[in-house]
């Protein structure tokens, strides 16, 4: 497993300002297991996911289930909600969530990109929360050749010809397979193509649909914007930059 290093330390800097702190990204981009890697840090955490039917029913039955964490120690318990945007009324439960329990909790909010659509002028949940997202791979990240802004916009594509074969090979590995971790780290063509299908279905069937709802033309059905499926899931071989 890789640790994203990075954006645990995001977390830490955002947590140290704020009680509750969300997490949004991409679908599959290893939300949940980001939140295993944060609570790692912590004595006393509580995992919930709104998709699991006994979780969920808990939640519903007694808003406060969180307060019945398994304590080891008088350390604030991390909470994590994973999904919990799914719940129809779910910013007015995390408003009082945050009101009722800051002092005495860290809580972690996981969920789709989708947390953005939900942010708005005179939403609820504003001054309760800090936002940061969990993107997939980059060669920064994985070769650990992040550089500063002002040189990266510069020459954002520009990689020290002393970075050897192992960027090389990370470079090559995040064009074929993509970033995703499930594909990267399976490492497999095979593999690759089924995840990514089924990651394009389910984009267009969920995620789209929500943020471009579809209405009808004259030429049938077609999505709002004129919005188009990039080509995006299927990367393809890149070349090395400063490589012909």
């Amino acid at each position: 497993m890789i640790a994203r290093e990075l954006y645990r330390n995001i977390w830490q800097e955002l947590a140290s300002d704020k009680e509750m702190v969300f997490l949004a990204g991409p679908r599959q981009t290893g939300k949940t297991t980001l939140g295993g890697i944060i609570a790692e840090g912590f004595v006393n955490s509580l995992y919930f996911n709104w998709d699991i039917p006994e979780q969920r029913s808990r939640l519903l039955q007694n808003p406060s289930f969180f307060e019945e964490v398994d304590r080891k120690d008088a350390s604030p318990p991390l909470i994590i909600f994973d999904e919990i945007h799914k719940y129809r009324d779910w910013k007015n439960y995390l408003k009082g969530v945050y009101d009722g329990s800051r002092n005495g909790y860290r809580f972690l909010v996981s969920g789709s990109g989708r947390l953005d659509i939900y942010q708005k002028g005179g939403d609820s949940l504003a001054g309760r929360y800090l936002l940061f997202h969990l993107f997939p791979f980059t060669l920064a990240e994985l070769g650990n050749v992040r550089r500063p802004h002002e040189e990266f916009m510069v020459e954002p594509f520009a990689v020290s010809s002393a970075s050897g074969s192992e960027l090389r090979e990370i470079w090559n590995s995040l064009g074929s397979y993509s970033g995703f971790p499930e594909p990267f780290l399976t490492a497999r063509a095979a593999t690759y193509a089924r995840w990514s299908n089924s990651y394009a279905r389910q984009l267009i069937r969920e995620d789209i649909r929500v943020r471009f709802p579809p209405y009808r033309s004259e030429t049938g059905w077609t999505c709002s914007n004129g919005f188009f499926l990039s080509s995006a899931l299927r990367p393809g071989r890149k070349r090395w930059p400063g490589r012909s």
